[in-house]
């Protein structure tokens, strides 16, 4: 669409003919100056609003400046006051008896420091000034003559020839302020008199003033005592009922109707008398009792509970009218909460005319008994509105869109009712004045004030509690639909989506049960009625809210199975953290967690075990079905295969024990639960010296005559480090378990580790070459795994016997691992073509990370007087130390 004017186009047409570029520029600068006349033409509202901040901005500056130039006396430094509001003095010839004045003469000046009449002044002005300049004698004559005419008469009558010396009434001003002033004017306006009439009419209206602040200050409710009709008295509601905590009382209703009309009409009496004063200072000065602390604990006293009350029956009817009108709509639900005045006269009149018609029957603004029955009204599916609303509403919106009317019913109204009905801990919190926070006034002022106290209203209790059960109705049918909906097989692919919709129930499930147990306890707090309503209703949330948790935690331990070849340590953990945060509000919840966590990490681990042993047998199989041609091929096949293998079960296994550390630290469940977890652990176990002993058989039985002799060495090397890694892997597995077993459970733990160290012993000094003076890199696990089996809690469960024999075994293994000092000769099996020159020398090296391919050779034990280097401190893997596992 073409923006520009006719005038613009007429313009660039001229330009296009003579072939020119038309002055663009100049085009759209005037277009915008066109513009921002046409805006200035219609912003008078604006100018004005600007108008009045500059005023303002103004009036401010003022008022920090007389604020500046204020000292106070004697040189003392002034303490920071806030700038006050200018004030600004008019004097005016009327009196008005309603705004606070005082007297100013209009006819008196000082002169040299002295006050004057002005026509005494003016006289003996122009007396002295004409001595001045008239000569002597006739200054003289004129005193003479004005004493010869005045002889004979008397002040009195002289003053009265006079009149100019006595001051009338026209002579006197009236100083009032200015604001007072307008505000008068303003009154008067409005309310079509002069100024004068409604100064008349303001002390007039004042009269009332006084009277309304003692009724205020001797107010107390008095029920009033009623006779219902038998239909009434038979549905087992008492005549005069002296407070209850159901909603459907008659009695409670009708004092609490009542007593909400008595406040209302003490409040409009308040402030149709604080509209007779231009402010509340003004009136204050005037009626010093609308000031005192006891007036204006009552007033607020009496306005907090005046606003609960209505506030609390307001939400009861949006809830009664939402739930009548949309009972027969077909189309979406709004969401509760929403402006049902934004409907259209149409959808009125249409299908919820007949709504609308019961809607007015059942419930007027003072009568809320029907409405929360209709409330609580099921259907003919014995279907509450509830679960109508959130089957419909889950359609178009998530979850926290469709309940978050919740989180406004609690921040707005449940949970101020709450604080009012709270027992302040503090009882020297009734003697403070001003209140720092919210939460303090409403304490303050609440139902345990002495001015409520005194006041003796009907409390709220009965409509706060019915408010307080609504959200966990809304969550108890939501979690119901959930599990009436539950998918009897969900396939792979939808459980990650089902844990993320119960886990969102869960989640608000929580945290209403956490508002409902403090508003049942404000509610009830010092009341004899009892509560079984209340916990019945509780105890149905908790068994959803149970079946719930456990249909999450069979979708979790499905979701954590899935995933065969990794261990998705993160996303388990992040479940897990969730759980620990919503068992406190679920009954067993932390057994539940307990047990399922057992059950999830036991079976990771036998599947670990289970596919560990089952990929070796298919590397044995498939091995003995090669040709020996390709032996040489094969045999790294196998070992890269074999490498693999054990690098990605090795992950697996410390993931699942580091993750264990956490699941059993923060849940303390019944030993019972962790069974199945402490079975899995002694069958990995077994698991690993069975894996050394099939690898090791594989490469025994293996004839590699045929290669070469440096293929045979490059080989040998090869199968070294696969099975120091293996070998590692179990170290590892060893150390988390010694240092988590409890003292009850070692023996048979220390038993297997003395095997497993037997075993590695067996190793070392078959397949690996002797030291050179230090120990090498390669030992430092299995050294430390030596000095573990030895610690005194692990050898106090060893029988003698036992023990001296893994004493010699470890003295030939460590003397084989640490070698000897000296030159090595061609006979030893030790020659290296470079002499090693001393034993500082030999001290200052370090040996690789790998055994070296020499051959096999019996173990030689040093001599007594030979001499050793000093062993090393070994390095602790940091991923050990983050696996300390708490298995008790």
């Amino acid at each position: 669409m073409d923006d520009h004017s006719p005038l613009e186009n007429d313009e660039l047409s001229e330009y296009d003919i003579y072939g020119k570029t038309p002055p663009r520029t100049k085009i759209l600068r005037k277009n915008r100056d066109r513009k921002q006349r046409e805006k200035q033409t219609g912003s008078n509202k604006r100018q004005m609003k600007l108008l009045r901040g500059s005023e303002r901005d103004l009036k401010l500056d003022i008022a920090s400046a007389q604020a500046a130039t204020t000292e106070k006396p004697n040189g003392q430094p002034q303490e920071y006051d806030y700038p006050k509001t200018p004030s600004y003095q008019i004097e005016s010839c009327n009196r008005f008896m309603s705004l606070s004045c005082r007297t100013v003469p209009c006819n008196r000046q000082s002169v040299n420091g002295k006050s004057v009449s002005s026509v005494t002044f003016s006289e003996d002005c122009s007396i002295g000034s004409a001595s001045d300049e008239c000569p002597l004698s006739r200054v003289e004559f004129y005193h003479t003559l004005r004493a010869l005419i005045r002889m004979g008469c008397r002040d009195k009558q002289l003053q009265e020839r006079n009149p100019r010396r006595v001051m009338s009434r026209e002579e006197t001003l009236w100083q009032n302020e200015l604001k007072d002033v307008i505000w008068l004017e303003l009154q008067a306006y409005h309310a079509e008199r002069t100024p004068t009439e409604e100064d008349s009419y303001l002390c007039s209206a004042r009269e009332i003033v006084e009277p309304l602040l003692h009724d205020i200050q001797k107010y107390r409710f008095r029920r009033q005592s009623r006779r219902y009709s038998t239909q009434n008295s038979d549905s087992g509601v008492e005549d005069d009922c002296s407070g209850c905590l159901s909603i459907y009382c008659i009695s409670c209703l009708e004092a609490q109707n009542d007593a909400l009309r008595d406040i209302e009409n003490l409040l409009k009496r308040l402030e149709d008398a604080e509209s007779l004063f231009p402010s509340s200072k003004a009136f204050a000065e005037l009626y010093p009792l609308y000031c005192s602390p006891e007036i204006v604990g009552r007033v607020k006293a009496m306005c907090l509970w005046y606003n609960l009350t209505k506030n609390q029956r307001l939400k009861l009817n949006i809830l009664g009218r939402l739930f009548t009108l949309l009972e027969n709509k077909a189309g979406n639900w709004p969401l509760l909460g929403d402006d049902m005045s934004s409907s259209s006269p149409s959808d009125s009149n249409n299908s919820s005319n007949s709504s609308t018609n019961e809607y007015t029957s059942y419930g007027r603004g003072s009568d809320i008994g029907p409405v929360a029955m209709l409330i609580c009204k099921k259907d003919e599916n014995n279907l509450s509105p509830f679960r109508r609303y959130i089957e419909n509403i889950l359609k178009t919106r998530g979850l926290d869109k469709s309940l978050s009317f919740l989180n406004r019913l609690h921040q707005y109204v449940l949970r101020k009712a709450m604080y009012t009905l709270e027992l302040p801990e503090d009882e020297e919190i009734f003697s403070k004045i001003s209140c720092d926070s919210e939460e303090e006034e409403l304490h303050r002022y609440g139902c345990w004030s002495p001015e409520a106290k005194a006041l003796d209203l009907p409390s709220y209790r009965s409509t706060f509690l019915f408010l307080a059960m609504v959200p966990l109705d809304v969550i108890h049918e939501f979690l119901l639909m959930r599990l009436e909906q539950k998918p009897e097989n969900p396939s792979p692919l939808s459980i990650r989506q089902l844990m993320r919709e119960l886990k969102e129930g869960l989640r608000v499930a929580s945290i209403e049960r956490e508002r409902f147990c403090q508003y049942i306890e404000a509610g009830t707090v010092r009341t004899q009625e009892k509560v079984d309503t209340f916990t019945d209703k509780l105890a149905q949330f908790d068994d959803c809210v149970v079946k719930i948790f456990t249909d999450y935690l069979d979708y979790l331990e499905q979701w954590a199975l899935l995933h065969h070849n990794t261990f998705q340590k993160n996303l388990l953990e992040e479940e897990h953290q969730f759980s620990l945060g919503i068992i406190k509000f679920i009954p067993g919840g932390n057994e539940m967690l307990s047990c399922k966590m057992s059950n999830i990490l036991g079976s990771i681990l036998r599947r670990i075990s289970d596919r560990l042993m089952k990929r070796i047998e298919e590397v044995l199989k498939a091995i003995s079905k090669e040709d020996e041609s390709n032996l040489k091929q094969t045999l790294y096949s196998v070992c890269r295969e074999l490498q693999s293998l054990f690098n990605e079960e090795r992950e697996m296994s410390l993931k699942t024990m580091a993750f264990s550390k956490t699941a059993f630290k923060y849940g303390s469940g019944p030993p019972n639960c962790k069974q199945v977890f402490k079975e899995s652990i002694i069958t990995f176990k077994c698991i690993i010296p069975d894996a050394i002993g099939k690898v090791q058989g594989l490469f025994e039985h293996t004839n590699i005559t045929t290669l070469e002799e440096m293929d045979k060495i490059a080989l040998n090397s090869r199968i070294r480090e696969i099975l120091m890694q293996v070998y590692r892997f179990g170290f590892e597995f060893y150390k988390e378990m010694s240092d988590n077993t409890p003292c009850e459970f070692r023996g048979r733990l220390v038993h297997s580790m003395v095997e497993f160290a037997n075993l590695w012993m067996k190793f070392v000094t078959e397949r690996c070459e002797r030291g050179r003076g230090m120990r090498p890199r390669w030992a430092y696990q299995g050294m430390e795994f030596l000095l573990t089996v030895c610690e005194p809690a692990n050898t106090k469960h060893l029988t003698e016997e036992k023990f001296e024999n893994l004493k010699k075994d470890m003295d030939v293994c460590i003397s084989h691992v640490i070698g000897t000092t000296a030159p090595s000769t061609p006979e030893s099996g030790f020659h290296s073509a470079s002499p090693r020159t001393s034993l500082e020398h030999i001290r200052a090296r370090s040996r690789g990370s790998s055994p070296s391919p020499r051959p096999t050779y019996k173990s030689q034990r040093s001599g007594a007087g030979r001499k050793t280097s000093m062993e090393q401190q070994s390095p602790v893997t940091d991923f050990i130390d983050a696996t300390n596992l708490n298995v008790h």
